[in-house]
């Protein structure tokens, strides 16, 4: 590649140079003849000894210095290559005075062809009041001199390391010169310097020029411009090339990528390119695509010139891309061509499944023939064309592979086998009086059956406990009692999954929810059960249908996604009619911060064959142990909406469901006794709380709780808040609070802003936010206590913080505490629950039913007139700010049946 360098040198310039740099130039005086060319000049291949690469022939390319630098005489030992600007300047004031000249490197890697033309373009930033007096030249430096340094700035006390005044290099040959009187501070300046390219054609692949002064000397004679270190980008110097014709023409396909001679596990390859000539001088390198997770081929040759025949080594079936990529190597260009090739599976091999097993008498079992490839891997689908046999007890059909046990044990094995063409392969029988010591051969037959495929999930269990209730004539007998307790004994032996078995166990062996359903008496499954009662604890624990009670509500098919984000989040949160803030709130803290714990909580059980009744199964966690309840697709209702969380929606495609689903299965689960209330089946129940137990309930350890009284509490909240985990805080128990917030009530803290220490609130009824970001002090003021919950940890919480809903209230007395807990923990502590100065409270004491008080006074016309004023109220997004205590309070007196005409009323106006 070549070397440019810009330096022009008076007469009396050399002198300078000569007087005042003869002890380091000792071996370079300076010349200002003409430097004979290397080789030839102008039409020749710019650097044909350096490979080409990006830049292609025919082009254009805008280079940028690699090094800049100025010198000047009046401080000989300074170095000025980190400098803003490049200084040309001519002084009278003194023979070595502030003469000044500058440096610039470019690099030629780049470019590729013949140079057409070679543009310096330079902006300068000052003109000296002399300037017009001024010629400035632009000088080439031949490689001997490439390897000036710019350096870093600063004064050096010796003449060695980055360029100074004393050990700069010399121009040679002929320059390129422009008056100063052309140059204008902020208008780029062009400058061919195609001449001073093609004058002599240097190999390094640098371009080094010199600036520097070639006119007489005259005070103020000076140009300074701009260095690559100038803070305006279009201010740098650059060097534009422009080529023309390519110096080495890039390579072609003469014939295209081809495969042939495809065996079970070969095949080969042949491609051939082209540079213009033969191929000799062309590398050939292989690679292969092929499906997801697939060992890829491997290959006889590759990255040489041989490799333009080559054998592909296949390690799995399936359908391959192979590509040649054809290189030529002094240029780097390559050009690439490709062939597909499937390599379909060959049947090697052959599989009985499941190769052993143990049948009871009078129980078959389904056996299945697995293909086996030429790399060992399985063939889908049905092995064509096999045929079974057996020897021993038995008997099996020759072509479905249907083993049938005989009905008494008359020996204790068998061995089954099937035929495909020469292939062959056993699976051995062992006979047994029952299926895992299931003793009824109906139950252990239909156990062995739905076990054939290795396991027994939770559509085959429903189908066992539904075939034990038509058994004995529907009344369950104590060998039908105990065949069931040894299924769940043999849950792992049956892998039955985990959160099945805990629900089969709430049927089999009992569960305090057993009581009622459907608020009737039911009870634990005994001896002398009948089939009834399993079908209803079935229903009850496997499809949701022991609905909770409602306070009057509907129940109505919902139907839509279960996230309507893909992931749950709290946007989802629309606390509807229901004191359960602190619940809503600490759900969507989690499924902003842990989306999996949320996730993992849910079970989507799909439609059940029978019912038709979609159902989930949800998890909660009982003092870190698992629990699980099912919930179905009704969820309550009033004038078609829903009521609970969703509050407003429709139910077809309302917002996502997963929040109305787990309220409903907190609402089933508290039966159970596990969260510490009052153990009814009743939405009420689950009103008022605290934060924490939820956040143990749901991710399976303990949160911890705060009070706001300190710098400690201060640093905990931030802490949490950076730690991204699921932060909820709770208002104080007053009626009327600033900032648009509510009293005993729970929010999320969704936010922090570290730079003026303001928490973002938000509240789960999804509208009627608070007006601004809080400050500590303002959280202080206006809250009791607040939650973190870390999902990787564990810490503890204080059950005394769980408080109590409003007095008259139907719902709860607590939330994971006591009675007597929460009486004392109302005094101290009110964050997370619902009061009266909500309608929350409002609808739980309307819900009371009270209207039959001989003590009540509120008549019909106070009924309609409340009815309307909560239409209106809500319309405008502000029921709940309305209402008070003390209309809370009148609200009570009110019967279930007019609070349906009030809401839906409401309805109505949304």
């Amino acid at each position: 590649m070549s070397s440019f360098f810009f330096r022009s040198v008076s007469g009396n310039r050399a002198k300078v140079a000569s007087k005042n740099r003869s002890s380091r130039r000792s071996t370079r005086s300076p010349r200002i003849e003409t430097l004979e060319p290397r080789l030839a000049l102008s039409g020749n291949p710019l650097f044909a000894a350096v490979q080409r690469a990006n830049v292609g022939a025919g082009s254009s390319v805008a280079l940028s210095p690699v090094a800049d630098a100025s010198v000047n005489g009046n401080n000989p030992y300074a170095n000025y290559g980190n400098t803003a600007d490049l200084l040309v300047q001519n002084d009278s004031r003194s023979y070595t005075s502030d003469d000044a000249e500058s440096y610039l490197k470019f690099n030629l890697g780049s470019v590729n062809g013949t140079v057409a033309k070679a543009v310096l373009t330079l902006t300068p930033l000052a003109v000296g009041r002399s300037a017009a007096n001024l010629t400035v030249g632009v000088q080439l430096l031949s490689d001997v001199d490439d390897s000036w340094v710019e350096g870093s700035g600063g004064t050096n006390t010796a003449d060695t390391g980055p360029t100074t005044w004393y050990n700069s290099p010399y121009g040679t040959g002929q320059y390129v010169t422009f008056a100063g009187s052309q140059c204008v501070a902020g208008q780029p300046l062009a400058i061919d310097v195609t001449s001073l390219v093609n004058q002599g054609i240097n190999a390094n692949g640098i371009a080094s020029f010199i600036l520097g002064a070639v006119s007489n000397y005259g005070r103020n004679q000076a140009v300074d411009f701009a260095s690559r270190e100038n803070a305006k980008i279009a201010y740098r110097p650059t060097l534009t090339i422009t080529t023309s014709g390519p110096a080495v023409p890039a390579p072609t396909v003469a014939k295209a990528a081809a495969a042939s001679n495809l065996t079970g596990n070969t095949v080969q390859l042949a491609v051939l390119g082209s540079d213009g000539g033969t191929d000799s001088s062309l590398v050939y390198s292989w690679s292969a695509s092929g499906p997801a997770g697939a060992a890829l081929p491997t290959f006889s040759a590759s990255g040489t010139n041989a490799a333009k025949n080559a054998t592909a080594t296949f390690h799995q079936a399936g359908t391959y891309t192979f590509t040649a990529t054809i290189t030529n190597p002094t240029d780097g260009l390559s050009v690439t061509s490709s062939v597909n090739v499937t390599l379909g599976q060959t049947l090697t091999g052959i599989q009985v499944s499941p190769p052993s097993v143990t049948v009871a008498v009078g129980g078959t079992q389904q056996f299945s023939a697995v293909g086996i490839d030429q790399f060992g891997q399985a063939i889908g689908g049905t092995v064509s064309g096999a045929t079974w046999t057996m020897t021993g007890a038995g008997s099996i059909n020759a072509s479905s592979g249907l083993y049938t046990a005989p009905a008494t044990l008359n020996a204790t094995s068998a061995t089954v086998t099937v035929h495909s063409g020469s292939l062959t392969a056993n699976s051995a029988v062992t006979l047994s009086s029952s299926f895992m010591g299931i003793k009824d051969a109906t139950l252990s037959s239909l156990t062995q059956s739905l076990d054939a495929d290795g396991s027994i999930n939770r559509t085959d269990l429903i189908a066992i406990l539904r075939t034990a209730e038509t058994l004995n004539g529907g009344v369950l007998s104590s060998g039908l009692m105990a065949d069931l307790r040894t299924l769940l004994a043999d849950a792992a032996a049956l892998k039955i999954p985990g959160y099945v078995q805990v629900l089969a166990g709430d049927i089999i062996n009992g569960n305090t929810a057993n009581a009622h359903y459907l608020g009737q008496s039911l009870g634990n499954l005994t001896v002398g059960s009948s089939g009834s009662q399993l079908d209803k604890l079935v229903g009850k624990w496997f499809l949701g249908a022991d609905h909770p009670a409602t306070g009057g509500y509907v129940y109505s098919t919902v139907s839509g996604p279960l996230f309507s984000a893909g992931t749950p989040t709290h946007n989802d949160e629309i606390q509807g009619y229901l004191g359960d803030c602190y619940l809503i709130s600490s759900l969507g803290t989690i499924g902003d911060t842990a989306p999996s714990a949320i996730q993992n909580m849910i079970v989507d059980n799909g439609v059940d064959a029978k019912s038709g009744v979609h159902t989930w199964t949800v998890r909660f966690y009982n003092n870190g142990r698992a629990d699980y309840v099912t919930v179905d697709d009704k969820l309550p209702t009033s004038g078609g909406r829903l009521i609970f969380d969703g509050y407003g929606a429709g139910t077809t495609n309302p917002p996502g469901l997963w929040i109305a689903l787990i309220e409903k299965a907190y609402a089933q689960w508290n039966e159970t006794g596990n969260e510490g209330r009052d153990g009814t089946n009743t939405y009420s129940a689950i009103e008022g709380g605290w934060m924490a137990d939820v956040d143990a309930q749901v991710l399976g350890h303990d949160a911890a709780s705060y009070s706001l009284s300190s710098n400690s509490d201060l640093q905990a909240l931030i802490n949490g808040m950076n730690a991204k985990n699921a932060v909820t805080i709770g208002t104080m128990g007053v009626s009327s609070l600033p900032y648009g917030l509510y009293g005993s009530h729970a929010y999320a803290v969704i936010g922090y802003n570290a730079a003026n220490q303001t928490f973002t609130l938000y509240n789960p009824w999804g509208s009627n936010q608070p007006t601004s970001a809080l400050t500590w002090a303002q959280l202080q003021a206006t809250c009791d206590g607040f939650v973190v919950a870390n999902a990787t940890g564990t810490q503890s919480y204080f059950a005394s913080m769980v408080i109590a809903p409003p007095p008259g209230s139907s719902g709860s007395s607590a939330a994971g505490a006591s009675t007597a807990t929460t009486t004392s923990a109302t005094t101290s502590d009110s964050g997370g629950s619902e009061t009266a100065s909500s309608t929350e409270a409002v609808d739980a004491v309307m819900a009371s039913q009270v209207s039959g008080d001989s003590t009540n006074t509120t008549t019909v016309s106070d009924v309609a007139e409340q009815s309307d004023a909560m239409s209106a109220l809500r319309t405008f997004g502000k029921l709940r700010a309305a209402v008070d205590s003390t209309s809370a309070a009148r609200h009570g007196a009110i019967s279930a049946k007019l609070r349906m005409v009030a809401i839906d009323r409401v309805f109505e106006t949304i």
